[in-house]
């Protein structure tokens, strides 16, 4: 019993972490590189900005069990989006780290809350617009 609760518990931690780093990395994508997506997010425009995410180190997760209650404590570090300097020179480096901190952060947060409004007065959400599913497994580039 214990080790299906205890299941049930990492299967909803993985699913918040994957869904807050897919939201991240789609804010990253459409408001924070050089080059933001317009329209579509495809593997042609990732591939063109030269797209890659680096692996941060992740704590694991802490559970315990006190007064027959469990009790659970876990931090997570997102990836950093990185994109590569294109061979004639245009397209320049740049690192952008997924957690978001300061002004990066409350404009984040701001975008997140109004996600579900109305657009320009009528009935279109902005919840089906650029909806792209699996964008950290679009952008795969191995980097070491």
């Amino acid at each position: 019993m214990l080790s299906s609760l205890f299941s049930e518990i990492v299967d909803s931690w993985i699913t918040e972490v994957v869904a807050e780093q897919e939201n991240r990395l789609r804010y990253a994508l459409y408001y924070l590189i050089p080059n933001p997506i317009k329209g579509e997010v495809t593997k042609g425009k990732l591939k063109w900005r030269g797209l890659y995410l680096l692996k941060t180190q992740n704590e694991l997760p802490q559970v315990t069990l006190a007064n027959g209650s469990l009790s659970s404590k876990y931090a997570v570090r997102f990836p950093t989006l990185c994109g590569k300097q294109s061979r004639s020179g245009k397209r320049k480096e740049f690192k952008i780290d997924l957690n978001f901190q300061g002004d990066i952060l409350l404009r984040y947060e701001i975008h997140c809350a109004s996600e579900d409004a109305f657009v320009f007065g009528i009935t279109t959400s902005n919840k089906s617009r650029y909806k792209v599913n699996g964008l950290v497994k679009q952008i795969k580039q191995n980097h070491e």
